[in-house]
């Protein structure tokens, strides 16, 4: 095992290099680097050469960072450069986003993110001065290099330092990418991120556009990148008018091919991430961001309730419905088969000028495209320890494939075999046994839910992922998505029930005419049991009390506490007022003390004995109104 190093020394040595020490802040990139310097020294079992590697490019990211601090430091009035109406570019890796991408940055009306200019930030030179710039001669003799030696690469992916780039590297600043799953087994790292939101990283994205294009700002970014999949919620918040573009092609070959590329990058990097296992972890990976990005397109085409959007997996969204011409699909064989009809498509949807001149460049383009003598990228999934129907199984209900029989096949795949930690109901064919019945999709929903719920009343809700809760519902992690868009989702769904029926207990309380005691008489038995019926939502509360009040998603919790908090209050003050509680009582301390003795008896249990909610309510009610001094002696 090999250490890339630690935060402390990564940051001394950009430094060094650099000479600049300014990193910024607001974005919490600390926090992403540390997770994922833990799981690269724990998990996945670099060698020499794949830590010197890794090592070199998290440095990278970091002087990155410092360069563009710099630039926004050196040109303030970036922030006042608008970014209007932007083509972000995303799909499955190897579904024609690179190809479309260079297309339309062909259109002189447009601008790219040049590779050089990604890892120097700065505002965009103009174009007849780069070849005399020492960065960008730099950077291109690097990839020179690189090329001659590693000549495969060049079928694979070809990168130069003037050619447009996916805009991950802009987000990589962050340590919120997907990419760096792509390189190693790093499945701490990736458990981390999806609880992430990455609406900050967006928004530093954002000022990137801002100050890397002061120079044109009359011209539209065209952008691309595959893991916009995972993040189309934070990618609205910052870009509300945002137009995307999702690439498509058949499951198979997009996986193989991704597979290929993730295997020729890391090549020598780990003893472990190699063949089976980037087959597994890129299948899980990519099928998941499809998911994710499904259902927020639908979320955001269609609309949603407020608070659909999602602060940690995704980030604040849409609450009512978007121009759907906001959206636009692109198949890779009509792309390969006919690039300028494919453009004028997107033209015409998007209600975009297609001048001659930027007809002509494109046609150019994709004329030269086809004449580069570059080495035929070869991949096939058995290389990778897949077969088709699995690869077809996973992406089934997003891509209108037909479902593999059985789902146990691909779960014993995994690195770690699955431990189901409750069973499905008789009858559910999810569970691999035979159906005796229908089972309904509210009933699966309700299943899952309630698998969910005991894994984050044991585990905690940060700590559980999303593969956690299929394996243990039996079922695999993609199709979790057929019934929730995220994790939060389900959260939504157990602490919502449970808030709204406590709510329910204690306005029917107080509903009546009823005295201060025989108001909280009421409050103590019904919550009681409500409490006890919840015992998973009450568990989560108190374990990640802190994430969920600080989540605009979960702001009812916060408001129904209020109300809660205010229900004891009004009838301790009404008691002191009629004489029934001591003058002296202190309302507000009162309440936090009875509202933790109601609570902890809701965890009790089998560790009740033979304690039912009944006697538990006597018990706490008969120490709240009689104490526990025995009357005769009270008296003397």
């Amino acid at each position: 095992m090999t250490s890339v190093g630690t935060v402390e020394d990564l940051h001394e040595s950009a430094a060094r290099r650099t000479g600049l020490t300014d990193f910024g802040t607001g974005d919490d990139y600390t926090g992403g680097l540390a997770m994922l310097l833990d799981s690269l020294k724990g998990e996945a079992a670099l060698t020499p050469e794949g830590s010197k590697a890794l090592r070199s490019f998290l440095r990278g990211a970091l002087t990155a960072r410092l360069f563009s601090q710099a630039a926004w430091a050196a040109s303030p009035q970036y922030a006042d450069v608008p970014i209007q109406r932007p083509v972000f570019i995303t799909g499955l890796p190897r579904t024609g986003t690179t190809a479309l991408h260079r297309l339309l940055a062909a259109d002189p009306a447009n601008q790219g993110l040049q590779m050089w200019l990604t890892q120097v930030p700065q505002p965009r030179p103009p174009r007849e001065a780069w070849a005399a710039d020492p960065v960008y001669q730099f950077l291109q003799a690097g990839f020179t290099r690189h090329h001659e030696e590693h000549p495969e690469f060049l079928g694979v992916h070809y990168m130069a330092a003037d050619e447009v780039e996916e805009c991950w590297q802009l987000l990589q600043q962050s340590f919120r990418s997907v990419s760096f799953e792509t390189l190693a087994y790093v499945p701490g790292y990736s458990a981390w991120l999806q609880g992430q939101d990455w609406t900050s990283a967006y928004r530093r994205h954002r000022r990137h556009l801002q100050m890397i294009g002061l120079n044109d700002q009359d011209k539209r970014w065209v952008l691309k990148n595959p893991s916009h999949l995972f993040a189309l919620d934070a990618l609205l918040a910052v870009y509300p008018d945002a137009l995307v573009i999702q690439t498509h092609r058949e499951p198979r070959t997009a996986i193989a091919s991704a597979c290929s590329l993730a295997a020729h990058a890391s090549d020598g990097w780990s003893s472990l991430f190699t063949g089976a296992v980037i087959g597994r972890t890129q299948l899980d990976l990519w099928a998941r961001g499809l998911a994710l990005f499904t259902q927020a397109r639908a979320r955001h085409e269609g609309g949603g309730a407020p608070g659909n959007a999602v602060p940690g997996d995704t980030a604040p969204g849409a609450t009512a419905p978007r121009d759907t011409a906001q959206f636009h699909d692109v198949h890779y064989d009509d792309l390969v088969a006919d690039p300028m009809g494919t453009v004028e498509a997107i033209y015409g949807r998007f209600g975009l000028p297609l001048t001659g001149t930027a007809a002509d460049a494109m046609r150019s383009l994709a004329a030269a495209s086809g004449t580069g003598g570059r080495p035929v990228h070869r991949y096939a999934l058995d290389e990778y320890g897949l077969t088709g129907e699995e690869v077809d199984e996973r992406f089934a209900a997003l891509t209108g494939l037909p479902q593999a029989a059985s789902p146990e096949a691909a779960r014993d795949r995994m690195r770690q075999p699955s431990k189901r930690l409750v069973a499905w109901p008789p009858g559910c064919d999810n569970a691999g046994v035979n159906s005796t019945r229908q089972v309904s999709k509210s009933e699966r929903r309700a299943d899952v839910v309630r698998i969910a719920g005991e894994l984050f009343a044991q585990k905690g809700f940060r700590a559980t992922t999303v593969r956690e809760i299929a394996e243990a519902a039996g079922i695999l992690s993609g199709s979790l998505y057929h019934h929730f868009d995220s994790k939060e989702s389900i959260g939504d769904e157990i602490l919502s029930g449970f808030i709204n029926d406590v709510l329910a207990d204690y306005r029917a309380a107080t509903g009546g005419a009823g005295s201060p005691r025989e108001v909280i008489e009421h409050i103590v038995r019904s919550t009681s049991s409500t409490l006890t019926q919840h015992r998973a939502a009450l568990a989560m509360l108190q374990n990640d009390w802190s994430y969920f009040f600080t989540q605009d998603r979960f702001g009812y919790l916060r408001k129904a506490l209020g109300e809660i908090e205010r229900t004891w209050i009004a009838q301790f003050e009404r008691g002191k007022e009629s004489g029934l509680f001591r003058a002296d009582l202190d309302a507000r301390l009162t309440y936090r003390l009875l509202r933790d003795v109601l609570w902890i008896p809701a965890q009790w249990g089998a560790n009740a004995g033979a304690y039912a909610t009944e006697q538990v309510a006597d018990a706490i009610l008969r120490l709240v109104f009689d104490g526990i001094l025995d009357r005769s002696s009270r008296a003397s």
